[in-house]
């Protein structure tokens, strides 16, 4: 564990705490990622500039969504550990200190984007299919600040991967943080080629779905805090909800038949003029 860079040089100073580096360090990787390459990807796919995003949309919906995504990984931290905070609600507002739940935060951020985008009048499906693969990578950065601050563990193991704690206890653990950061970059190597072939608008965010449920699910098992009962834990209640989400999205796009082929609609359409905003809808 490793909660504070340069511990030994500095102390344990709050600007140096691994875990926040960590998450903020994911948050502009994220960013630049999508606000470069993914900018680039989609006014390719589109081939037409009325069609794309600019950079002060992408800067703006970015905005949003983390603010999104920090509230609602808090808020659902704080629901499901209460008993946590009655004593001291000061600390709700201590995030830095761990306490973010990704299926919260992920709720936030895709309820801020559809707000900003709704507002905006812009396609909220084209927007989230050409982000959330490079959110995935962000993800994977941020997770490992979780591995060096020691929360979110796994159940002892036998298995040769398994790590120590500080501790008298010989016992080694499912590096479950790792395992997550694993998943972040699977999915992003498999979504970002896709999102480039892809016709169909609202594929990849349902494939991101799928992959935050799916994942996360299976992950639950080998995670600490399983139900004594030996029930489904609250975090796969969330997964199974992002599965059906993810399941809504592909037969909603499937049932708008030629009219889901947005992509090459504007493609088409760079040749003849612009297009709408009712249009790429």
């Amino acid at each position: 564990m490793y909660p504070y860079l340069f511990e030994g040089t500095f102390g344990r100073v709050f600007l140096l705490r691994s875990y926040l580096w960590l998450l903020v360090t994911g948050a502009v990787v994220a960013y630049l990622l999508i606000s470069g390459p993914g900018h680039r990807a989609y006014r390719a796919k589109t081939a037409h500039p009325a069609a794309a995003f600019g950079p002060g949309e992408i800067r703006a919906a970015a905005l949003v969504a983390a603010l999104g995504l920090l509230l609602g990984a808090r808020v659902m931290y704080v629901a499901l550990y209460r008993e946590q905070f009655a004593a001291d609600p000061g600390r709700i507002l201590r995030f830095w200190e761990g306490g973010l739940v990704f299926h919260g935060g992920l709720g936030g951020a895709l309820l801020g984007t559809l707000v900003f985008t709704r507002a905006r009048r812009i396609p909220t499906l084209e927007l989230l299919d050409m982000a959330l693969p490079f959110v995935a990578a962000g993800y994977a950065v941020g997770r490992i600040g979780c591995f060096l601050n020691g929360c979110c563990g796994g159940l002892p193991t036998g298995l040769p991967w398994g790590v120590a704690y500080p501790g008298p206890w010989p016992t080694r653990f499912h590096p479950t943080q790792l395992y997550s950061s694993a998943a972040g970059i699977l999915v992003f190597l498999v979504l970002v080629p896709l999102y480039r072939k892809s016709r169909t608008v609202g594929g990849i965010t349902a494939g991101f779905l799928l992959w935050a449920g799916g994942y996360r699910f299976l992950l639950e098992f080998v995670r600490t805090h399983r139900p004594a009962e030996g029930g489904l834990s609250p975090y796969q209640f969330t997964s199974l909800a992002l599965l059906l989400a993810a399941a809504l999205i592909l037969l909603w796009r499937t049932s708008q038949g030629n009219n889901a082929r947005v992509y090459a609609q504007l493609r088409r359409a760079s040749r003849t003029g612009p297009v709408s905003i009712a249009e790429r809808r």
